[in-house]
């Protein structure tokens, strides 16, 4: 008889536990996948470790495109989970405005939004949740954000320190049906901003990325 595993880490990345070159030949992630496709790059930092990132803004031929970083994953035996819960920690470096940007959390063929980024004192208006309908409303994909500190300031420019750096902990909940539509059980992870302002402006990071599956047993 086979044993069933009701709730399983099936995937956890952490980027500080070899160097950024070897964190960089080993991640699998790639930046800018479908404009000028690279390597995921790697950043320390001061008083926190190793992040997936820097990710800038992509300009292509004069034309402003989407930064992203993606990764297929195989999950196993697929068709003997429920959902997916893909988390990891988001690293915004100095403002990002509201819906400017256009934070995107993209899931095979499925997008949900990472909504609107604010700098108000209070917690709560940092913090956000949503559940996108998909497969003509009867499942749907639901995320969290939450953010984890105000006001870190993480990468300083040019010796300034008035940066509005925060990190947030996202949670993602993946109905089956995003992932069981082929046999393979592949599950292709997108993390997308559209920036109009450079790095020392604006730039996003990721770290702590795990995927848990949950089976009914």
């Amino acid at each position: 008889m086979t044993s069933c595993t009701p709730t399983e880490t099936i995937i956890h990345e952490s980027y500080d536990d070899k160097s950024a070159k070897e964190v960089r030949k080993i991640s699998g992630w790639t930046k800018n996948e479908r404009t000028n496709p690279k390597k995921a790059p790697v950043t320390l930092l001061p008083g926190y470790g190793q992040i997936l990132g820097r990710f800038v803004k992509n300009k292509v031929n004069g034309e402003l495109k989407e930064s992203t970083v993606s990764k297929t994953f195989v999950v196993e035996n697929a068709s003997d989970t429920t959902n997916l819960l893909i988390t990891f920690k988001l690293f915004e470096f100095d403002k990002f405005i509201s819906w400017k940007e256009e934070g995107h959390v993209k899931i095979n063929n499925y997008q949900i939004a990472l909504g609107p980024f604010s700098h108000s004192e209070t917690q709560q208006q940092s913090d956000y949740s949503f559940f996108e309908p998909i497969d003509n409303g009867k499942e749907y994909i639901s995320i969290e954000r939450k953010s984890q500190q105000m006001k870190n300031y993480f990468v300083q420019t040019n010796g300034k320190s008035q940066k509005m750096d925060e990190m947030h902990s996202v949670s993602i909940t993946v109905p089956s049906v995003v992932y069981q539509e082929n046999d393979d059980g592949k599950l292709k992870v997108e993390i997308s901003f559209l920036f109009r302002k450079g790095k020392k402006k604006q730039s996003f990071g990721i770290d702590d990325f795990a995927i848990v599956a949950n089976r009914n047993c």
